[in-house]
């Protein structure tokens, strides 16, 4: 983005929600708690060519080389694509992503976890994080199509993703004038009959 055109006073967090006009995708959200800051935009949604959120997520770690990061997108394009970038001081970055099915491209899911002080036999009820590596481990398959992946984010996340009922947590909501860069992003993943 590079102008902020107007603020919303703030609201009850929410799930973003899928944008019904090319309007609605001039709007960031953002808010933060705790040490965490969660920002919603539409022009970092990826579709497995473009690079927007890649960049964007580049570009945090070298601001925030001490931070964890996270970068997620999940878009419907008649097959579901999502995508999860992890970067956590210690271990190698983790990259997930695919259509329907997803799978790590890069890093590795425990040593992630390992490096966030979580144990992976212990991450949670219902959150499988196992591997190939722990097939012979506990004599069990564990296949990629059954790993939860929005087990796994809600774990690395510390929950920070979900929405509650009752929710308390607020966000806010910025309509934004897109650089000639975010626009083209915009135009690649939403409208790519359009260019």
């Amino acid at each position: 983005m590079s102008t902020i055109v107007r603020e919303d006073a703030p609201s009850r967090l929410e799930h973003p929600g899928h944008a019904a006009s090319r309007e609605e995708l001039d709007w960031v959200w953002a808010s933060a708690w705790g040490s965490t800051v969660k920002i919603s935009d539409p022009a970092l949604v990826d579709n497995g060519i473009s690079s927007a959120l890649e960049d964007e997520f580049e570009a945090q770690k070298t601001k925030y080389p001490d931070a964890r990061i996270i970068a997620v997108c999940e878009r419907d394009f008649g097959a579901s694509y999502a995508k999860v970038l992890v970067a956590v001081p210690g271990a190698p970055d983790l990259t997930i992503d695919g259509w329907d099915e997803l799978e790590v491209i890069g890093g590795d899911r425990r040593a992630t976890l390992a490096a966030m002080g979580i144990d992976a036999d212990r991450s949670g009820e219902g959150h499988d994080v196992a591997d190939e590596a722990d097939d012979e481990a506990d004599g069990e398959e564990h296949d990629e199509e059954d790993f939860d992946y929005h087990g796994f984010l809600h774990v690395l996340t510390g929950g920070a993703l979900s929405v509650y009922a009752g929710e308390k947590r607020s966000e806010s909501a910025f309509a934004v004038e897109r650089s000639k860069e975010g626009e083209g992003n915009i135009y690649e993943v939403w409208f790519p009959e359009v260019e």
